[in-house]
């Protein structure tokens, strides 16, 4: 094996340096600044729409009081679709499951998380804690009936309500009736 000259020496060792300080550029410096920048940009990308929201708002009203009652309107709108208590959503749920004509079994909710955000911060909706909450239900109930209550869920529900598993079975020789097993995630405001 040949020995290395001092020229090339140095070569590598200013290579190896070169590199070095792109490395710690590359992770001290321009990852954390992109990840603000994209938390700065969904921030203000956020912001814009519910400027332009609030615009469209105030354009349809014919003056400020009008304005201010339908923003006040929409945000009742918002805290109804984001139950506070964790008994209001389950209600919900029950309320819904009835109107769909589905026998309900059980319902079982389990403790409420803190829902976080990529970086693991608490997300925050005006001045409110978004939390998380793992709901199972188990009912008997046609597939006509399951279908409402999907839909309902859908319509009442959009930002408020994840199905995270549904599990279906036959009941008798029919199969007109169903076992139905729904796991879902709730999302409230606290």
């Amino acid at each position: 094996m040949k020995k290395l000259t001092v020229t090339q020496k140095k070569i590598i060792f200013i290579s190896s340096l070169s590199l070095l300080f792109f490395l710690i550029f590359l992770f001290f410096i321009w990852f954390p600044s992109r990840n603000t920048m994209m938390q700065l940009k969904a921030e203000l990308s956020s912001a814009e729409g519910s400027i332009q929201e609030i615009e469209s708002l105030t354009k349809m009203a014919k003056t400020v009081d009008e304005g201010i009652r339908l923003l006040e309107e929409k945000e009742r709108r918002l805290v109804l679709k984001f139950p506070s208590k964790e008994e209001d959503a389950l209600k919900m749920l029950s309320d819904f499951a009835q109107k769909s004509g589905i026998n309900l079994v059980s319902i079982m909710p389990q403790s409420k998380e803190i829902f976080l955000d990529e970086g693991g911060e608490k997300i925050l909706i005006d001045g409110k804690t978004c939390q998380r909450l793992a709901v199972s239900l188990e009912a008997r109930c046609s597939y006509k009936a399951l279908v409402r209550y999907i839909e309902m869920l859908n319509e009442n529900l959009p930002s408020y309500c994840v199905i995270e598993r549904l599990s279906i079975h036959k009941e008798g020789v029919d199969g007109a009736s169903l076992n139905v097993i729904l796991d879902m995630r709730l999302y409230l405001l606290s």
